[in-house]
């Protein structure tokens, strides 16, 4: 695929799901040429949503919790398809409680918990909600 790695420039990336999303328009049929522009749609928005995470990351790594807490929504407002969607409520609690905006880190833990019954971060958000939590 042509798509730059997540950490480059994204428009072509962002050009190439607009064009695949046309072609799925104009071409409706459920046809295996439809299926595959499915699963090149799924790869390039996990890019996205790749990008924003790892930029939320970044910003968390430089101790700047509001402007990760930023990119985490992001990735939760726009890449709730991908991979990143369930670290992404993980680091947005963990910048809440960083922030000290204690009601609203507790909402979140209550919208996590109700998103991912089983969710592979319910230990860590316990442990950042009590103190204990040790960065990883």
């Amino acid at each position: 695929m042509l798509a730059p790695d997540y950490h480059k420039d994204q428009e072509f990336t962002k050009k190439a799901i607009r064009t695949l999303q046309d072609f799925q328009y104009y071409y409706p049929e459920k046809d295996s040429l439809y299926n595959e522009t499915d699963i090149m749609i799924v790869k390039l928005r996990n890019t996205l949503g790749q990008k924003d995470y790892e930029t939320a990351q970044l910003y968390k790594k430089l101790e700047s919790p509001r402007s990760a807490l930023i990119y985490y929504d992001s990735v939760i407002k726009d890449y709730d398809d991908t991979d990143f969607f369930e670290p992404a409520w993980f680091g947005k609690i963990e910048m809440l409680y960083m922030l000290k905006r204690t009601e609203e880190a507790e909402n979140a833990v209550l919208m996590y918990n109700k998103l991912f019954p089983d969710g592979k971060f319910t230990s860590d958000i316990k442990a950042v909600a009590t103190g204990k939590y040790i960065n990883k």
